[in-house]
């Protein structure tokens, strides 16, 4: 990665993760290489990925986001949003479909309301989010009551 040989460095990556699936810095080191590529969704997968094997690992995925200037970057978090938001632009489409033809459009909500908390990271009021998302889960509940929505509204609430 660091000669420039990006076909090389994505072919070692995928070896790599073959041989063993929970090595953190690995898809940490594969997100930066897709990230420099302009593949932003795929930069934030394996971000993603790292963070829920960082967890369980190692310290240096928190190494790498500490030194990489790419992660304190206003641009890098600008595209991760972007990334972030197709799903909840796609989920309130449906939830606009699904009322316009006066279907059951509780999964929407919940939906809408996923979509808002995993976006919230990345953006200017991460708590503004959580609030949003807090709306759409009692919706939720609303239209038809689970334990599930109750669980993940009380998650919410903390």
């Amino acid at each position: 990665m660091s000669v420039n040989a990006v076909h090389d460095a994505l072919v070692s990556f995928k070896k790599s993760i073959s041989l063993n699936d929970r090595q953190s810095d690995v898809f940490y080191a594969r997100g930066m290489l897709h990230y420099s590529l302009g593949r932003y969704e795929a930069a934030v997968n394996d971000h993603q990925r790292a963070l829920e094997l960082s967890e369980l690992n190692s310290t240096v995925p928190l190494i790498y986001q500490t030194l990489n200037p790419m992660y304190n970057s206003s641009e890098y978090y600008n595209n991760i949003r972007i990334v972030q938001e197709r799903p909840l632009r796609k989920a309130e489409a449906e939830l606009k479909q699904r009322q316009e033809k006066q279907l059951p459009v509780a999964v929407e909500y919940r939906n809408i309301a996923e979509c808002q908390q995993q976006g919230a990271p990345y953006t200017d009021d991460p708590e503004k989010n959580h609030r949003l998302a807090r709306g759409h889960i009692q919706q939720a509940i609303f239209q038809q009551s689970s334990i599930c929505d109750e669980i993940t509204l009380g998650i919410n609430y903390a």
